[in-house]
C-alpha cells in the first residue's frame, strides 16, 4: 500500500494525477484445496487461478465496488470504455476505441454482462 501511495503522490508532484487512469491488476487469482486437488497456481488449471484483482483510478470515475469475477479479458474493454465516456480522448481516437471495443472478446466491467456475441 506505501508504494502505491508513493506512485499515486508522484502523479500529484508531476501534476498529472487528475488526467491519469491508474489501473492496478494482479498476475492471477487463487485456487484452493476446495477448488482443486492441488493449491497454488502452477499446476492448478482451476478457474479462480484466472481470476484477478483489479482497480481502476480516474479523477472522473465514482468510487464504486463491482462484485464480479474478472479476468485479464476484462483488462483492455474496460480501459476503452472508460476513455470513451470519461471523454479524455478527441473525437477521432474516440471513434477508434468504441469500435475497437466492439470486436474485443473480453467483456467491460462497467457494461452489463454480454451473454451472447454479436
Amino acid at each position: 500500500d506505501a508504494w502505491i501511495g508513493q506512485l499515486m503522490q508522484i502523479f500529484d508532484d508531476q501534476g498529472i494525477s487528475d488526467e491519469t487512469l491508474v489501473i492496478f491488476v494482479g498476475d492471477h487469482g487463487q485456487a484452493f484445496k476446495e477448488d482443486f486437488s492441488k493449491t497454488g497456481t502452477y499446476e492448478n488449471g482451476h478457474i479462480s487461478n484466472f481470476r484477478v484483482p483489479i482497480t481502476f483510478r480516474h479523477p472522473k470515475l465514482p468510487r464504486v465496488e463491482h462484485g464480479v469475477n474478472a479476468t485479464s479479458l476484462s483488462i483492455l474493454p474496460t480501459i476503452l470504455d472508460l476513455l470513451v465516456n470519461t471523454g479524455s480522448l478527441n473525437e477521432k481516437d474516440t471513434a477508434a476505441a468504441a469500435d475497437l471495443v466492439q470486436d474485443y472478446e473480453g467483456q467491460s466491467l462497467i457494461r452489463p454482462f454480454e451473454t451472447t456475441r454479436k
